[in-house]
């Protein structure tokens, strides 16, 4: 069952979805992420990420900077956040299995 409200607690153009809690429960169970341990070892990327920006930016030609790096150091951002983000989600995968014993299958 979904309830939609409003946040005057009516039905309103700025609508949330509420599904009787089962979002909260949810995020009161999944196991946190280790951010100092996701930093650690997302920080030699951050490096090369910083080394092609510079580097684009450096070897650019004068007078013309931001025309021949800013495609260079988008594609570097770019390429940054998806290893970013799947290493998170990789994390969060990793954490929630974790926290899940293996079941020793069905007794007959």
């Amino acid at each position: 069952m979904t309830i939609i409200l409003a946040p005057d607690g009516g039905l309103g153009q700025n609508k949330r979805t509420h599904s009787c809690g089962l979002e909260e429960f949810a995020r009161d169970t999944t196991p946190k992420l280790n951010r100092a341990e996701l930093i650690q070892e997302l920080r030699a990327e951050f490096e090369e990420l910083v080394t092609q920006v510079a580097d684009a930016v450096e070897y650019a030609r004068a007078g013309r900077i931001i025309a021949d790096s800013e495609e260079l150091a988008r594609h570097a951002f770019a390429q940054f956040r998806e290893k970013v983000y799947t290493k998170v989600l990789q994390k969060r995968l990793d954490a929630a299995e974790a926290a899940f014993p293996p079941s020793g299958g069905r007794n007959r």
